[in-house]
C-alpha cells in the first residue's frame, strides 16, 4: 500500500501551505493529491494550473487530483492543459474524474461525458495514472469496465462495507490493475482527543471514543468504514496494516483536521514517511538498519 497526502487548502496562507508541501517532500513522501473547490479563498479552483505551478519547485513529488468534475470543465481545454504537463513534467499526474459536483444533481449525459473525459485523459497519461471517484456498488464495476483506479472518500456507510471489500477483492481477481484509493484522516499524538476540535471531519462522538482510549477499528471491514487513523507512531502503524487488509492500493492521508497545530503536523508527516519506507522494505531489509525506534519489535525485519 502507498501513502500519499490529501489536501484541501480552502483558506490558507499560500507560503504556509508551501510549507507544509515542501515537509512532506522531506519526509520522502512521492505523492500528494488536492481537491477542486470553487470558493473566493480557495488556492484549488484550477488543480491542474495549481500542479503546473508546483512542478518545478517540488521536484520529487508526483501529483493527483481528486478529483475534476467533468460537467464543469472544457474536454478540449483539460486536455491540452494536461499535455502541456505532461509533456514538460512527464509521469507526474494522476488525474482523478469524477462525473458532477459534489451535491449536484445527476444528469442524463453525466456518464458519457465521463467515458469521453477518462479516454481522452487515459491517452495522454497512460493506463495507470486515471481515477475515477466512486460512493456507490455500480462505480466499482463501472471502475473495472473503464480500467481505472477507484477514490472513494469517507465515511461509506457501515453496512455496505463487508460487501464493498467483497466487490473489490472479486474485481481484483478479473482485473488485475484496478487500483483502490482510500482518504483516511491522520493525526500522530499520544493524546489526539486533546489535540483536535469537533468538525464535518471528525465528530464530537468520536473525539470522545479517543478520549476514553477506545481502540481503532480492528477488523479490515470496520477500518475500511473508519475515517480516523490516530495514536502514537506505533498505533498508526498497526491501523495502516489493518487498512492494507481490505485491498486498499493507496492511502489519501487529509492532514488538514481543524485544532492540529505545526508540531503535530510535523510529526504526523514525519511518521508517515517513516511508515511508507516500513511498507516498501519489509521482507527484503534483512539486516534491520533504519528500523524507526517506535517500531514494536515484531515489525522488525528478521
Amino acid at each position: 500500500m502507498r501513502l500519499s497526502t490529501f489536501h484541501l487548502p480552502l483558506h490558507q496562507d499560500h507560503d504556509l501551505f508551501m510549507m507544509q508541501l515542501e515537509a512532506v517532500a522531506a519526509a520522502g513522501i512521492e505523492q500528494v493529491w488536492f481537491t477542486e473547490h470553487h470558493t473566493p479563498q480557495s488556492l484549488i479552483n484550477n488543480p491542474l494550473m495549481f500542479i503546473a505551478s508546483l512542478m518545478h519547485r517540488l521536484p520529487t513529488l508526483s501529483f493527483g487530483t481528486a478529483v475534476l468534475p467533468v460537467r464543469l470543465w472544457d474536454l478540449d481545454r483539460l486536455v491540452e492543459d494536461l499535455r502541456l504537463i505532461e509533456a514538460l513534467h512527464p509521469g507526474r499526474t494522476h488525474i482523478g474524474l469524477g462525473a458532477r459536483p459534489a451535491g449536484s444533481q445527476p444528469e442524463a449525459d453525466d456518464e458519457a461525458k465521463l467515458i469521453e473525459a477518462i479516454a481522452a485523459v487515459r491517452a495522454i497519461v497512460g493506463e495507470t495514472r486515471v481515477w475515477t471517484s466512486t460512493v456507490a456498488e455500480a462505480g466499482w464495476a463501472f471502475a473495472a469496465e473503464q480500467r481505472c483506479g477507484v477514490l472513494a472518500s469517507p465515511p461509506l456507510e457501515d453496512e455496505t462495507v463487508p460487501a464493498r471489500c467483497a466487490i473489490h477483492r472479486s474485481l481484483q481477481g478479473g482485473n488485475r490493475d484496478l487500483q483502490f484509493a482510500r482518504v483516511v484522516y491522520v493525526i500522530v499524538s499520544e493524546r489526539p482527543a486533546e489535540v483536535l476540535t469537533p468538525s464535518f471531519f471528525i465528530s464530537a462522538e468520536e473525539l470522545t471514543a479517543l478520549g476514553r482510549g477506545q481502540v481503532p477499528p480492528a477488523t479490515a471491514a470496520d477500518r475500511l468504514s473508519s475515517r480516523l487513523i490516530a495514536g502514537t507512531e506505533a498505533a498508526v502503524l498497526e491501523q495502516f496494516e489493518v487498512l492494507a487488509e481490505s485491498g486498499v492500493s493507496h492511502a489519501l492521508c487529509c492532514l488538514d483536521l481543524p485544532g492540529m497545530n505545526g508540531a503535530v503536523r510535523q510529526r504526523t508527516v514525519e511518521t508517515l514517511g517513516e511508515i511508507e519506507r516500513v511498507l516498501d522494505r519489509r521482507g527484503r531489509d534483512e539486516n534491520g538498519e533504519g528500523v524507526p525506534r517506535w517500531l514494536p519489535q515484531r515489525h522488525a525485519p528478521h
